[in-house]
């Protein structure tokens, strides 16, 4: 018995010591994206919307019917918002709670990457798949949607999957693991539907059938439609949940095709913006990957001679479409794996080159890549912070993450040109190539930990979850709260407790009832016998006074909470 114990121990230290790099890295990335997720209150209106709909599921029940308190929401996204109730019943009331499957997809889209471009026989952790993983974790858009509690991370990672599935049925050995890819295309593309919308069902299959038809490839979509049982549970799933839909609650079926207001689509130079940023620090290198790629007459997209990568440059384009089209700028995080998975592949390429007389070309590709990164990034770093603070003044306070993100971002640039630069010494050369696919790595990675101080401290400046958790220990049952001109409905969140809006500006999808259009009607409120609350940014005065004494309950950070009661 204590050899068989003993074996075991040894068995599970030689697997550390085996894994201890891939463990590591591992480690880092949830450390990196799991760390403060609970510690900042809501950035965005949406956001609350977000948090507020799982807790009033959990606690007042009613699934089938998304609300904030009393107040009807409209939207597509149930399944994020059941497994936002799910993590809040296992890990409590709280913001980790409805942030934990974002932060956890985050890492999810890093491992569609990797599978994405794994080749089959080879050690899962190789110089590819370590810099498709790197790229995918450290790039600014993708983390920054696995901060946000929605269900865009859920969707990006879905999608990854399904990219992965059809780039690997592409490059099948046997049937059995064509098969199997098959059946997780399949269920991914469910997944996605359910979490995010038809999107996520319809999306995927029309880029695999517009890839198909651009380069005479229909194996794959043969193969996928093709596979009976695969297909069977696809189907049967979509009718399960829409029947289950109808028979619940009727009006989730409407809210399927629930579109943005056309005041919420971005303009070109919002969205072209939001790309540049959300894709430092690897700008240049994807510009690079891309245009290297895509075919450059249509007898050499025929020939098929790189179809995978151009199939991730297809993909990538049709989410970034959609997303522009539909008005979504987080759903741009769909386009995260399939870029990570193209800069990964074309570095590994790239750095095969032992010297510099070996293969010119790949070698002047790394070179130029790394030269139209230093040409964007270094202008859009040193002005774009800037600009950024004077645009969006709330991140004045984030300027102390903000600075040293711009400088490991810099001194990611600066490693890139030293490793990638010329050097006739055979042997130099092999050991620069190798030091910037190790280094450029950690230091893209370590980028990551001042970026989620922005999002802390951005967060801060609200200073709405301050206001909630007081509101939580004071406000009782029959107390009123009353939020003028803000859009927050986040306050159910950390009260759960009805609240009214006056004068607000209207929330996508949220219904109107609920909304106090005078101040007039508001007083009628304040002069009751119950106490009220009123949240107020300091800087605001209503339209007309209040009608009598007001207590100042407490002041933080732009906002006043006030109330028609002493303590």
């Amino acid at each position: 018995m204590q050899k068989n114990v003993s074996g075991k121990g040894h068995s599970s230290l030689r697997f550390l010591v085996r894994n201890k790099k891939p463990l590591l890295f591992l480690g880092l990335l949830f450390y990196l994206y799991f760390r403060g997720i609970g510690d900042h209150g809501f950035l965005d209106p949406l956001e609350g919307v977000n948090a507020s709909i799982p807790l009033s599921m959990l606690a007042r029940g009613g699934y089938f019917m998304p609300r904030v308190g009393d107040v009807i929401c409209a939207g597509k996204t149930m399944g994020s918002w059941w497994l936002s109730a799910f993590s809040l019943f296992l890990f409590g009331w709280g913001e980790f709670s409805v942030r934990f499957w974002p932060a956890l997809a985050g890492l999810g889209m890093a491992l569609a990457a990797v599978l994405t471009v794994r080749r089959s026989g080879y050690p899962f952790l190789t110089r590819r798949t370590w810099l498709t993983a790197s790229v995918s974790a450290s790039m600014t858009l993708g983390f920054a949607v696995s901060q946000i509690a929605s269900s865009h991370a859920l969707y990006a990672c879905c999608m990854g999957f399904v990219m992965a599935a059809f780039i690997r049925i592409e490059r099948h050995s046997s049937e059995r693991e064509a098969r199997r890819w098959t059946f997780v295309a399949h269920a991914a593309s469910l997944v996605a539907f359910i979490i995010h919308g038809p999107e996520g069902l319809l999306l995927p299959w029309l880029a695999l059938l517009f890839f198909s038809v651009l380069t005479r490839r229909f194996g794959t979509l043969k193969v996928c439609v093709s596979w009976w049982p695969a297909a069977a549970f696809s189907l049967l799933g979509t009718i399960f949940y829409l029947l289950l839909l109808w028979l619940e609650n009727p009006m989730l079926l409407q809210f399927m095709i629930f579109e943005s207001p056309k005041y919420l689509v971005p303009s070109s130079k919002l969205v072209i913006t939001c790309l540049l940023m959300g894709t430092i620090p690897w700008t240049g290198f994807i510009i690079r990957a891309v245009w290297e790629v895509s075919p450059k007459s249509w007898g050499v997209l025929r020939s098929g001679a790189a179809a995978p990568e151009f199939f991730m440059v297809l993909w990538a384009f049709f989410f970034g479409l959609f997303a522009l089209l539909m008005g979504d700028l987080l759903a741009l995080g769909a386009c995260v794996p399939a870029l990570a998975a193209l800069v990964g592949v074309l570095l590994d390429r790239w750095l095969e080159a032992d010297a510099p007389g070996d293969n010119p070309t790949e070698v002047n590709s790394l070179q130029i890549a790394v030269a139209l990164n230093i040409v964007i990034l270094v202008p859009l770093v040193l002005a774009g912070i800037p600009l950024a603070v004077k645009a969006f003044p709330i991140l004045h306070g984030a300027l102390l993450s903000l600075v040293p993100w711009g400088l490991f971002t810099l001194i990611f640039l600066f490693a890139s040109w030293h490793y990638a630069r010329r050097n006739r010494n055979h042997a130099a050369w092999t050991q620069q190539m190798a030091k910037l696919a190790r280094n450029g790595s950690i230091i893209v990675l370590l980028c990551l930990m001042p970026l989620a101080g922005v999002f802390d401290l951005a967060a801060e400046q609200l200073g709405l979850r301050n206001i909630g958790l007081t509101l939580r220990g004071t406000v009782k049952r029959e107390d009123r709260i009353i939020q003028y001109a803000v859009h927050r409905p986040s306050v159910f969140f950390y009260t759960l407790h009805n609240y009214i809006l006056v004068n607000s500006p209207q929330i996508p999808g949220f219904a109107s009832r609920g909304i106090i259009l005078s101040d007039m009607a508001m007083h009628n409120v304040w002069n009751e016998n119950e106490r009220a609350y009123l949240l107020i940014s300091r800087n605001q005065q209503p339209l007309y006074p209040l009608p009598q004494k007001v207590y100042n309950i407490m002041e933080t950070n732009g906002m006043a909470l006030l109330s028609n009661r002493p303590n």
